[in-house]
């Protein structure tokens, strides 16, 4: 494994591999039509928040959804002096998470953060050391002098088809949203009991959550900052989105009282843990390490009837010494309850040991997320 290393010609010529496989990830994108975004002191918002760059006193923020949001309030609470443009008239909403919204625009005008919605990024000039941004706004143009320029973007960083789930599952979202109020609607809580319906109202969409992230998707907004701290970081998905919601649910306690922030710092615990717990379930395959005196039939129906690789072991007993071989194979639960099944059909006396993984890297598997 070689890490900060260019893939050159040369460099692939010299191992002389039988085949190359581009394994590069997500690219970074910004929009071409935009001059400028190649100049040194433009950075992603997630490489100045792992504390990646080296950011300046003053701080451009491109992007005023939750996420550009969320950037230029830590840049603000380390003393920045931060404005944050959006096209958006105003800082766009986050689907079925109302108190998400409540509590960022909460913060956001308690901040002294300088946001400027309707306003379009034009270009941007500068060189090593200092940096322009000109904007428009009512179509008028004005120049913000800066020494560091974030881009708030998710859609760039995990790839088009990323872009395209998760905008269509903020749609279904708002949709279905919007029909349960008019269906349904409520003008208070459905019961008397706030710590049942903080379950149900955190556990219900991080089990949803949770299938969105396995499908390398997302619901928008705080969800896509954590699934980029995951991808640069070896922290799972949980602990992401506790460190990135984390400033929401302290904002609770000043903004609605202590009861309130800390049913938040509940729920987002609550969250967390049920996403990983849920992906990890999802991820679950069996191992199995079956020793036996009929290898071949085994392997024949692992093979053939469950479509899948298997390694032969061959061993010896400890006190009778006799030949045994060892099958070692990775199915789903649904093949492992067939596998288990028809081994001991076939050999009563095989000795079966089967154990769960989450990660398996390797062909017909999806390894690690």
């Amino acid at each position: 494994m070689r890490f900060y290393t260019t893939a050159t010609p040369e460099l692939a010529a010299a191992y002389a591999p039988d085949h190359i496989l581009w394994a590069a990830g997500g690219r970074p994108i910004a929009p071409k039509a935009i001059p400028g975004l190649d100049c040194p002191k433009v950075y992603l918002a997630t490489e100045a928040l792992c504390d990646c760059c080296d950011v300046g006193e003053h701080v451009v923020v491109i992007g005023g959804g939750l996420v550009g949001v969320e950037t230029a309030l830590q840049m603000d609470m380390w003393g920045k002096h931060v404005t944050c443009i959006d096209m958006a008239k105003t800082i766009p909403s986050e689907p079925g998470f109302k108190m998400n919204d409540m509590l960022m625009r909460d913060y956001m005008a308690r901040s002294n953060v300088d946001f400027r919605p309707a306003t379009k990024l034009v270009r941007i000039d500068g060189d090593a050391f200092t940096c322009s941004v000109t904007v428009e706004h009512a179509h008028e143009q004005q120049q913000i002098a800066c020494d560091t320029v974030l881009l708030a973007l998710g859609f760039a960083v995990f790839g088009r088809s990323f872009g395209v789930r998760t905008a269509y599952t903020s749609l279904v979202l708002s949709c279905a949203t919007w029909g349960l109020e008019y269906i349904v609607p409520m003008d208070a809580p459905m019961t008397s009991q706030p710590l049942l319906e903080l379950i149900f109202a955190v556990g219900l969409p991080a089990v949803g959550s949770a299938i969105l992230f396995n499908m390398q998707a997302s619901s928008g907004g705080t969800d896509i900052v954590a699934m980029i701290l995951k991808r640069h970081t070896s922290v799972n998905i949980g602990n992401c989105l506790l460190c990135v919601d984390f400033l929401i649910t302290v904002a609770a306690c000043v903004a609605f009282g202590m009861e309130t922030g800390l049913f938040s710092m509940l729920g987002l615990v609550l969250k967390s843990v049920i996403v990983d717990m849920v992906l990890e379930n999802i991820k679950v395959h069996k191992c199995f390490q079956i020793i036996t005196e009929k290898p071949s039939e085994i392997v024949h129906f692992i093979v053939t009837v469950l479509g899948r690789g298997a390694t032969e072991l061959h061993g010896e007993g400890a006190y009778t010494h006799e030949d045994k071989t060892v099958i070692l194979t990775v199915v789903n639960r649904y093949q492992a309850i067939k596998l288990r099944k028809y081994t001991r059909e076939v050999d009563p006396h095989s000795f079966v040991l089967i154990t769960n993984s989450t990660e398996i890297i390797g062909k017909g598997f999806r390894g690690v997320m």
